[in-house]
């Protein structure tokens, strides 16, 4: 006797972040017929999974909870998204790759990045936030790299009184 799938499931409305909400058609898998069932999930998706996983907790999620764990595993510092992270890897390109359009600019003066700085974790906890979206990053020398002690948050009226006086530089072709 075939059990109706209210038996099967019976004590087992809940499972993990599942909830059992339909029979659907089985899957045949070698010489037996799996039947399965349609989930809600927490998240508010729907997955189809064996009734027999189901009852077991193998599965725990539509999928949802193996991403999320996979997101907080691979998460540094969560501010990638950020302005001053693009502050970040603006100085950094513009310092130590001679295939950005300022290198010329920066590194190719000797222009360099302090050790510490290589880490977006070490520079967010020298410099802070921006003040406001009208600062950018400033060098105070600038005869020497980005460094703690040599950097601040400027507005581009503060950067403007402190413009080097070097040798005329060529980019994209047009003297600068």
């Amino acid at each position: 006797m075939k059990l109706s799938f209210e038996q099967i499931i019976a004590g087992y409305n809940k499972v993990n972040m599942l909830t059992a909400l339909r029979e659907v058609g089985g899957v045949i898998q070698g010489k037996c017929n799996r039947r399965m069932v349609e989930c809600l999930c927490d998240c508010g998706n729907t997955t189809v999974i064996s009734i027999d996983h189901y009852k077991r907790s193998k599965i725990v999620s539509c999928g949802c909870h193996h991403k999320k764990r996979i997101s907080e595993a691979t998460k540094t510092h969560g501010l990638s998204k950020t302005a001053e992270y693009k502050v970040w890897q603006g100085m950094k390109g513009r310092c130590h790759n001679p295939n950005h359009a300022d290198y010329p600019m920066w590194g190719g003066r000797g222009v360099e990045v302090s050790k510490e700085w290589f880490s977006f974790e070490s520079f967010i906890t020298d410099m802070g936030n921006r003040p406001t979206p009208e600062y950018t990053l400033e060098r105070i020398d600038n005869s020497k790299g980005y460094c703690k002690d040599n950097c601040k948050w400027a507005t581009r009226k503060e950067q403007r009184a402190n413009v080097s006086k070097w040798g005329s530089v060529t980019r994209h072709g047009v003297m600068l």
